[in-house]
């Protein structure tokens, strides 16, 4: 388990400490990990893009925010995450995560 607290006791002349911003920690942990991640909007349309990702995809982040998920999808695998997106979309299901082939950017 950990806990955080919002502040440290001062002993032996150390500084106090505020708790870690845990929105600003998240973001930092989304953008540095080795693991291409996006997070998508209901209709495909891409919120945001880790490093790993955007250099994968060979698109800026703000390319990305510009397109659509189909643009980067490969054709093998639109039908499927279409048919996921039409499912969120409607309230069938409340997220939708994918293993994603990156094909070449259709912009």
């Amino acid at each position: 388990m950990l806990a955080l607290r919002k502040q440290v006791a001062v002993a032996h002349g150390e500084v106090p400490r505020r708790a870690p911003d845990t929105n600003a920690a998240a973001a930092a942990a989304f953008e540095q990990v080795p693991v291409a991640m996006a997070v998508l909007d209901a209709m495909g349309g891409f919120i945001g893009a880790n490093r790993a990702f955007r250099r994968l995809a060979s698109c800026s982040a703000t390319e990305l925010r510009a397109m659509s998920f189909l643009a980067l999808t490969h054709s093998d695998d639109a039908g499927r995450y279409m048919e996921a997106f039409g499912d969120v979309a409607a309230g069938r299901r409340p997220s939708a995560a994918f293993r994603m082939q990156i094909g070449r950017a259709h912009v």
